[in-house]
């Protein structure tokens, strides 16, 4: 019985293009013509695939990770990370009476 009557209303109803008129950003973007830019970017992508391996292998040649790892364990980093909520709301009002200057920029966030 339900599952005549879920067939019955399927049947009845219209799909939603019918119901409802196309937005007007749907229609436009239709109308554009289509571009293929994969052969424009598949040089860029490439040539920053390999820049990456090699910065990778720069930075694993030369111990910088281990540095920045034991920079981490310093007493003032340690100190600086532990009042980072003070930190950030030392920045926020420096960044705030650095903004007064601009009297007509609009900021969104």
């Amino acid at each position: 019985w339900l599952q005549a009557r879920y067939a019955a209303l399927a049947a009845r109803s219209s799909p939603p293009e019918a119901r409802r008129p196309p937005r007007p950003a749907v229609a436009m973007a239709d109308s554009l013509p289509k571009f293929d830019l994969s052969p424009v970017l598949a040089f860029p992508f490439a040539l920053a695939s390999v820049g990456y391996r090699l910065v990778a292998e720069a930075l694993t040649k030369h111990g910088v990770v281990d540095k920045v790892t034991s920079a981490k364990d310093h007493k003032v980093v340690q100190t600086v990370s532990g009042k980072k909520e003070l930190v950030l709301a030392l920045l926020g009002l420096a960044l705030v009476f650095h903004g007064a200057q601009f009297k007509n920029l609009l900021l969104c966030s």
